[in-house]
């Protein structure tokens, strides 16, 4: 009989884990989080919210709106919460009625007064303050040089192996040879994009305005959407948020 071949890449899952250990050199999670066990979190009913950015985080116009959107979302509006949380209008409104005076137009006319009257009056109209740090948020292209690899095939074969049978006659059986057959492959040089997003959760509170927690949270993904990993951020620290100041379903 004729020979059929075929070949069986087995050796494909071992390029694939390859790759895998290449891009998870260019993955990283840092988690960090600390709260003051002596503070009585559920004293906390009204934050205030603030975002900032690290001044070595540059953003477009479009990423700085939907960075705001999302921090809007994830952070000011999130579910679930027993703490009131509100942004810097709010707390000017809240002011405003404290002192009777539009605190908008009073940033305007004289903005010492207005910082003067914001630093005063924020212990009255908020119970602390959760300020939100980015402190990465882009991207990197990494060159990554041409490289060599080798895998395994294996030629599979046929033959056909004569039995003779007691009363004289003969039969034939179909036997399988796998031959393994050693093969080169070459992955180009290019360029790999790497994620970075990092936040800062920093709580102030209390008659003395104390730190009493504090979450950092910064990953780098190869292939990774730095906003979409700003998001999942959010979302953790605001869960974790939730359990310190003692949510309950």
């Amino acid at each position: 009989m004729g020979r059929v071949s075929s070949f069986r890449k087995s050796a494909f899952w071992a390029v694939c884990l390859s790759l895998l250990v290449f891009a998870s050199c260019w993955a990283e999670e840092r988690k960090e989080e600390w709260q003051e066990k002596a503070f009585d979190f559920k004293n906390i009913r009204t934050l205030v919210v603030q975002l900032t950015v690290n001044s070595d985080v540059v953003l477009s116009e479009v990423e700085q709106k939907k960075l705001e959107e999302m921090f809007e979302k994830q952070v000011i509006k999130a579910e679930n919460q027993r703490v009131v949380l509100i942004a810097n209008d709010e707390l000017e409104n809240r002011i405003g009625k404290i002192v009777g005076k539009d605190m908008r137009l009073l940033a305007l006319e004289d903005n010492a007064k207005y910082n003067e009257a914001i630093k005063e009056y924020t212990p009255l109209a908020a119970d602390g303050t959760l300020t939100v740090s980015i402190k990465a948020l882009g991207t990197t292209q990494v060159f990554v040089p041409a490289s060599v690899y080798y895998y395994t095939t294996y030629q599979t074969s046929y033959i056909q192996t004569p039995v003779f049978l007691p009363g004289g006659g003969v039969t034939y059986v179909t036997q399988t040879i796998q031959t393994p057959v050693q093969n080169t492959g070459m992955t180009p040089a290019h360029y790999d994009s790497i994620g970075h997003a990092g936040a800062e959760f920093s709580l102030v509170a209390g008659s003395e305005r104390q730190k009493i927690w504090i979450l950092v949270d910064v990953r780098d993904g190869n292939g990774k959407v730095p906003l979409e990993m700003t998001e999942r951020i959010f979302k953790r620290a605001m869960e974790q948020f939730r359990k310190i100041t003692d949510y309950k379903k």
